[in-house]
């Protein structure tokens, strides 16, 4: 039908879960999920009354009473998790794989890091114009080195502040020393 939609939580068990993991690439389900666990959805619910074996290729190789025929409402949106190992995933950018989880170089952060998670902000000055340059990374801010700073990398952080260009730059702790993480050096 084109159109993405949600599957109810009638009868959905364990064995349902490992037809859906596995049929996204996964080697197997850790856990089910009812109750709208993960948000409810919108649009339409697809399917209603799932019953796998376990062994089926696809969740719509199972029985259910039919797609689009349900009596459901969207807090009964069924979820999975799915067991996520280092050969079920390919780390980007770098990234290396424990544990089925990818351990992301600085500034990557999504579950694969593929995206960049680097925010900027300026603390300590006066409004919010002026300030000592932090960063956000791996869900921590911190510092940015003065080693190499200079008028072009103001501007770089000016703009991506939503300023039109920078006027000058600081160094040596010019508006106080921060705390945590010193982030990036040799800018």
């Amino acid at each position: 039908n084109s159109a993405w939609g949600t599957v109810c939580d009638d009868n959905w068990g364990i064995n349902d879960a490992r037809v859906v993991c596995r049929q996204l690439g996964f080697s197997d389900a850790t856990t089910y999920r009812t109750g709208a666990y993960f948000g409810e959805g919108t649009g339409n619910i697809w399917l209603d009354d799932v019953g796998c074996r376990g062994t089926e290729l696809d969740i719509f190789s199972c029985t259910h009473r039919g797609v689009g025929v349900h009596n459901c409402d969207h807090d009964e949106d069924a979820g999975v998790e799915c067991e996520v190992t280092c050969d079920d995933i390919v780390c980007q950018n770098g990234g290396t794989c424990n544990d089925g989880m990818c351990t992301c170089p600085f500034g990557y952060g999504d579950y694969f890091c593929q995206t960049v998670t680097v925010t900027v902000r300026l603390v300590n000055g006066v409004g919010s114009f002026t300030g000592r340059v932090e960063v956000y990374a791996n869900s921590a801010w911190g510092t940015v080195c003065d080693d190499n700073w200079g008028i072009n990398d103001a501007r770089v952080v000016c703009r991506q502040l939503g300023f039109s260009d920078a006027t000058t730059y600081r160094t040596g702790a010019y508006f106080g020393e921060g705390t945590g993480n010193i982030w990036l050096d040799d800018v």
